[in-house]
């Protein structure tokens, strides 16, 4: 199979037939890609490239001639595919049957609007199929925080001011929870998240130790058992008397899947927390506002 070269920009090599992914194309001999093609914003420009075993392939005969096609970086405010930007474009041509792009790299101008916030940044193959393009494949959305247009860190969240009052309940059993995150935590500080990635759960806790009941953007309905005790916390340089609610999933793909919650209460059954957890894939600390009762 001949490979063409991506742009003029890099040498020919051997590619192989992958897995096809899905997309509304003409005809039915869908483009296959294999791999993650990636891109990187720097001075002004923005870099594709396809490495390794990343490859965009026709598979048809040879006669079969692909739309016009483009990578393309959008820039959404909310998960992709939504309206937004294409913040950089770059032509690719057309594709005959048995050609394909691989180990190849081209650049094309940036162009970000000055906007202030979360935004999704997407790269997407597509092409032109008659009336307009159709988006053939999607990377994973990476989920950067701008300041008129600028990428840095988002905002503090801070935990209310005022006073803490010492846990003024012993076992919350038969209650309900609920826990709204606000902040991740990074380099010791709790930026603010996006509304629509929030980890934020509400929970009945059973009178038996043994039932939580989950809704909320990551989880629902999963069970698991929960613990509850009083403890002591430091903020604002003084030491606290808090309640500590622990969820406790069990072993899920050989990890053991925990969440523990630091209980800052400011009202009877109001307050601030301070959450740490060991998920299947990840580990990290959160901060918000709680409810219970």
């Amino acid at each position: 199979m001949k490979t063409l070269a991506f742009l003029g920009s890099f040498a020919p090599a051997v590619i192989i037939v992958g897995l096809a992914c899905g997309g509304i194309l003409r005809a039915q001999v869908p483009l296959q890609v294999t791999g993650q093609p990636q891109w990187l914003i720097q001075d002004g420009t923005c870099k594709f490239t396809l490495s390794g075993e990343t490859k965009i392939i026709n598979p048809g005969p040879p006669d079969y001639l692909s739309g016009s096609l483009r990578f393309v970086l959008w820039m959404t405010a909310s998960p992709f595919p939504n309206p937004g930007y294409q913040v950089s474009v770059v032509d690719l041509g057309q594709l005959p049957g048995g050609n394909g792009f691989a180990d190849a790299s081209t650049s094309a101008p940036v162009v970000i609007p000055k906007v202030t916030g979360f935004q999704f940044f997407t790269l997407a193959l597509e092409e032109y199929l008659g009336p307009g393009f159709v988006t053939h494949f999607a990377g994973g959305s990476t989920l950067k925080y701008l300041r008129q247009g600028v990428a840095g860190l988002p905002p503090l969240w801070k935990p209310p001011t005022g006073r803490v009052i010492p846990v003024p309940v012993s076992k919350p059993a038969g209650m309900k929870v609920e826990l709204l995150q606000k902040g991740i935590q990074s380099g010791g500080k709790a930026y603010v998240i996006p509304k629509f990635d929030q980890y934020s759960i509400s929970a009945k806790l059973g009178r038996s130790g043994r039932t939580v009941i989950y809704g909320g953007s990551r989880q629902n309905g999963i069970g698991g058992n929960w613990s509850f005790k009083s403890g002591n916390a430091k903020w604002g340089g003084k030491s606290h008397r808090v309640g500590v609610l622990t969820f406790d999933h069990g072993v899920i793909q050989g990890k053991r899947v925990k969440s523990t919650y630091w209980l800052f209460f400011q009202k009877n059954g109001r307050g601030f927390f301070k959450g740490t957890h060991a998920d299947v894939s990840q580990t990290f600390t959160n901060w918000g506002l709680f409810t219970l009762g």
